[in-house]
C-alpha cells in the first residue's frame, strides 16, 4: 500500500524489492523471536496455502482475460529514473481504461499491479470454490487429479506475480515504508494461525464451530469421498464458499488434521488481502478527486489490516475474512463503474454482483449485509445511465455466483436457504422437526436482556463501536459517514454509507449480536476514514495518522490477546498431538475413541459434536438436528435401547456430560429424552462403563465411555 509519488512523508526506502525484503525479514524475525515451533509450522504448512492462493490467482487471471477485463494500456509507464520509459512497451495491468488520474499518482507505485493481482485472486478464489463444490458433489475428489489441476493454475498465477515483480520491484518506492507498518500484523496473524484448532479463543468456545462444522463437516466429506447432505450436521447446509478452499487444502495435503494449519493460514492471508482490496476501493473512490486528496487512500488499507479483529478471526478457520475480501472487491467494482472516464460501467456492475454473490457464499447474512445494500448503491450510481440496466447486470451476476448454494440446499432439503426462512420454504418431510426448529430459533436470537431496542443499541456499543477488537475504526467510520453525507464532496460516500448502514441495521435486527458478525462494516468504515478524514488532513500528516491507527491496533491486539502470546512462547511442538494424544484437557477421550474405530469398532458420541479430531466411525449429532438415538429413547425401554444400539452396529457409547449440561443450560436446549437417568437405566440393563475422563482428578468426569454388551 503506497502513499503515492506525491507524498514525501518519510521519504523512500530505496526500491520496492528492498521494501518487500525488509517486510519479509520483519515477519520472519518477529515469528522466530516469539516461537520457533510456530515459525516452523508456518514455513512447512504455509506454502500449501500460498499454492491455493496462486491457483486462485491463475484461474482468476484467465477468467478476467476471457471476460475481457484487461486494460487497453497503462499510462503509468513514466517511471522515475528511466529515461527510456516513454518508449518502452508496457503491459496493461489495470482492469479498466482511462487511467489519466492514476498517471499522476502511480509513479513509484505498485498500485496498478496490486489492483490487478487482488481482483484476479479474489475472482479466482470465488470461482475455484464453486468448482470445488461441483466436483465434490460429483465425487471428484481424487488427490492426484487435484494436485495436477492446482499446480497448473498456480503456475499461471505465478506468471502474473512475476510480471509484477519484473515491472515494478526495481523502481523507487515512494511511501513504500508504510508496508513496514503492517509487517508486524502479518507476523502475529500467521503465528496465531499456526496454533491447532481448539486452542483459541474462549469467547469463541475455543474454536468449537471450527471443530464442529467449518472443518468438522469437511472431514465428513473427505471421509465419504464426496460432498453430500449430512443429516446429523445442520450447519453443513450453510454456504461453504471459504470452506471449499479448506477442503481443497485437505485433499492436497492428504492429511485432514495437518490441513488445519493450511486452512487457518489461508484465512489469515484472506484478511491481509481484504486490506489490500480495501485500499484498492479507496483509491478508486478518490480517483476523481483533486490530486492533493488522492494519496490518502493508503489509510484505508492500513486501517483495515491493523484492525485487531481481522487477526482474531484469522487465527481460526472461519469465513469472515473471505467475506470482507469479496465485499471490498464488490465495493471497488462499483467505484470503478462510477468513474467519469469509465466507458463500460455495466461490466463493472456485473463484477460487483459476482463479488457480492461470492460474499453470500461465505455467509447467509451477506444477503442482507452486502447484496441488498450494494444493489441499492448500484441503483444510485447507475441512475444516470439507467438504474434498471445497472441493477440487471449486478443482479444477474450475483444470481450466478449465489445460485449453486441455493440449488444444493433446494435439492437436499427442499429449502434453498435451509435452515433459515422455514415459514417461507418448507423443508422435505423428515429433514427436521418442530422441536429442533424452535430451539434453533431461540438459540439464534439475542439474549433476553438484549432483545429490546435499548438492549440492542447497548450491545452495538459494547460489541462493535467500543470493542477493543475493532479499536477506533467503527467509531471513526460512523463519524466519517455523518460528515461525508453532510459535506457531499465525494459521491463514493453514498455506496459506503449504504453498505455501513445495511451491515449495522442487519446486525442489530437480524443476528444474535456477536461481534464478528459486524465485520463487513470494517470495509466501508475504512474507506470512509480515508475518503473523509484522511483526505481532509494535510498531506504531511496522513502518514502519522495511518501509523497512529496501526499502533493503536497493535497495542489492542497484543494486550487483548496476551494469553495467546504466552501460549506461543511456551509451545514446544506443532500442537496436533495435544489433541490426538489427549493432552488437551477437553479432548482426553480422543485417542481412546480413535483406537476403538481403528480396531473395527463403532462409537456413538452423545452431546459432543466436535468431530474434527475423531476418525470415521465415531458418529455424532448436532443439537439442532433430528437425533435417531434421542427419538429411539423416547419410545424404548433401556434394554430395548441397548438392542437398538447393537442393531445400528455400535460397540461403544461416549457421553460428554459437560457438553450435555452446557447445552441444556443454554438457549440451545437439549433433547429431553437423553439425560443421566437414561444412562443409569441402561447401565442396569447391561451398559458397562469402561473409561472415565476428567479435567482433573478432583472433579467429576466430563465424559464416560460405555461398552455396548454383545447380548
Amino acid at each position: 500500500m503506497s502513499a503515492g509519488g506525491g507524498e514525501q512523508g518519510g521519504g523512500a526506502l530505496a526500491t520496492w524489492g528492498r521494501v518487500i525484503l525488509v517486510c519479509g525479514v520483519i515477519v520472519v524475525g518477529v515469528m522466530g523471536a516469539i516461537s520457533i515451533p510456530s515459525l516452523s509450522v508456518v514455513l512447512v504448512e504455509g506454502p500449501l496455502a500460498g499454492g491455493i492462493l496462486l491457483a486462485g490467482l491463475g484461474l482468476g487471471a484467465e477468467l478476467l482475460r476471457v471476460f475481457r477485463f484487461e486494460a487497453a494500456r497503462c499510462d503509468v509507464s513514466l517511471g522515475r529514473g528511466d529515461k527510456n520509459s516513454e518508449s518502452r512497451p508496457h503491459p496493461s495491468p489495470p482492469l479498466s481504461k482511462g487511467r489519466e488520474c492514476e498517471a499522476s499518482t502511480d509513479q513509484g507505485s505498485l498500485a496498478p499491479y496490486a489492483t490487478r493481482l487482488v481482483i484476479a485472486c479474489g475472482f479466482g478464489l470465488g470461482a475455484l470454490s464453486l468448482v470445488m463444490l461441483v466436483a465434490g458433489l460429483m465425487g471428484w475428489m481424487n488427490r492426484g487429479a487435484w494436485v495436477g489441476v492446482t499446480a497448473v493454475l498456480a503456475a499461471r498465477g505465478g506468471v502474473e506475480v512475476w510480471r509484477a515483480v519484473r515491472m515494478r520491484f526495481r523502481e523507487k518506492a515512494e511511501g513504500g515504508w508504510l508496508l513496514v507498518v503492517v509487517a508486524s500484523f502479518v507476523a502475529l496473524a500467521l503465528l496465531a494461525a499456526s496454533l491447532p484448532p481448539g486452542v483459541l479463543w474462549p469467547t469463541e468456545g475455543n474454536g468449537y464451530d471450527v471443530l464442529e462444522y467449518h472443518l468438522g463437516a469437511l472431514r465428513d466429506f473427505q471421509d465419504a469421498g464426496r460432498i453430500a447432505y449430512l443429516p446429523h450436521n445442520i450447519y453443513s447446509n450453510f454456504p461453504f464458499g471459504v470452506e471449499m478452499l479448506y477442503l481443497l487444502g485437505m485433499i492436497l495435503r492428504g492429511d485432514p488434521l495437518r490441513a488445519a494449519f493450511t486452512a487457518q493460514m489461508l484465512h489469515a492471508i484472506l484478511g491481509i488481502l481484504a486490506g489490500v482490496a480495501t485500499w484498492c476501493a479507496a483509491r478508486a473512490a478518490l480517483c476523481d478527486a483533486e490530486p492533493a486528496r488522492r494519496n490518502s487512500a493508503h489509510i484505508a488499507g492500513i486501517v483495515a489490516v491493523s484492525c485487531p479483529i481481522v487477526m482474531y478471526v484469522g487465527a481460526l478457520a472461519y469465513v469472515e475474512n473471505g467475506l470482507i475480501l469479496f465485499t471490498a472487491l464488490a465495493l471497488w467494482a462499483i467505484f470503478e463503474a462510477m468513474r467519469r472516464d469509465q466507458q463500460r460501467p455495466m461490466r463493472w456492475f456485473a463484477m460487483a454482483g459476482a463479488m457480492a454473490g461470492f460474499a453470500f457464499g461465505c455467509k447467509y447474512i451477506a444477503a442482507a449485509q452486502v447484496v441488498i445494500p450494494l444493489a441499492l448503491a448500484v441503483a444510485w450510481v447507475g441512475r444516470r445511465i439507467g438504474a434498471t440496466r445497472s441493477l440487471a447486470a449486478f443482479g444477474l451476476a450475483a444470481a450466478v455466483t449465489m445460485s449453486p448454494w441455493l440449488i444444493r440446499n433446494a435439492v437436499n432439503t427442499g429449502n434453498p436457504v435451509f435452515p433459515l426462512a422455514r415459514t417461507a420454504f418448507a423443508e422435505k418431510a423428515g429433514i427436521w422437526n418442530d422441536d429442533g426448529a424452535a430451539r434453533w430459533a431461540e438459540g439464534h436470537l439475542p439474549g433476553p436482556e438484549h432483545r429490546s431496542v435499548g438492549g440492542r443499541i447497548e450491545r452495538l456499543w459494547n460489541q462493535v463501536i467500543w470493542n477493543p477488537l475493532y479499536g477506533p475504526v467503527m467509531g471513526l467510520g460512523i463519524l466519517a459517514a455523518m460528515v461525508g453525507v453532510l459535506r457531499r464532496r465525494n459521491e463514493a460516500v453514498v455506496p459506503c454509507v449504504l453498505l455501513l448502514a445495511g451491515t449495522l441495521v442487519t446486525w442489530i435486527g437480524f443476528t444474535h449480536l456477536v461481534d464478528r458478525f459486524a465485520m463487513v462494516a470494517l470495509v466501508p468504515a475504512s474507506v470512509l476514514i480515508a475518503v473523509v478524514i484522511g483526505a481532509a488532513i494535510p498531506p504531511m500528516t496522513r502518514p502519522l495518522f495511518a501509523v497512529s491507527m496501526a499502533a493503536v491496533g497493535l497495542l489492542l491486539m497484543v494486550f487483548t490477546n496476551f494469553d495467546m502470546i504466552k501460549l506461543l512462547v511456551a509451545r514446544d511442538s506443532v500442537g496436533i498431538k495435544w489433541f490426538t494424544d489427549g493432552e488437551w484437557p477437553t479432548h482426553q477421550h480422543v485417542p481412546k475413541l480413535n483406537e476403538i474405530v481403528r480396531g473395527g469398532g463403532k462409537v456413538l458420541m452423545v452431546a459432543d459434536a466436535r468431530r474434527y479430531y475423531l476418525d470415521r466411525g465415531v458418529d455424532y449429532c448436532v443439537v439442532f438436528n433430528r437425533n435417531p438415538f434421542a427419538e429411539a429413547a423416547e419410545r424404548m425401554s433401556p434394554g430395548e435401547l441397548i438392542a437398538w444400539l447393537r442393531e445400528q452396529g455400535y460397540t461403544y457409547v461416549f457421553v460428554n456430560w459437560s457438553e450435555m449440561a452446557r447445552l441444556r443450560g443454554s438457549r440451545y436446549g437439549f433433547w429431553k429424552s437423553v439425560d443421566g437417568e437414561l444412562f443409569k437405566g441402561m447401565m442396569d440393563a447391561g451398559l458397562a462403563v469402561t473409561s472415565q475422563f476428567a479435567f482433573d482428578q478432583d472433579r467429576a468426569p466430563y465424559g464416560t465411555l460405555f461398552a455396548v454388551p454383545l447380548k
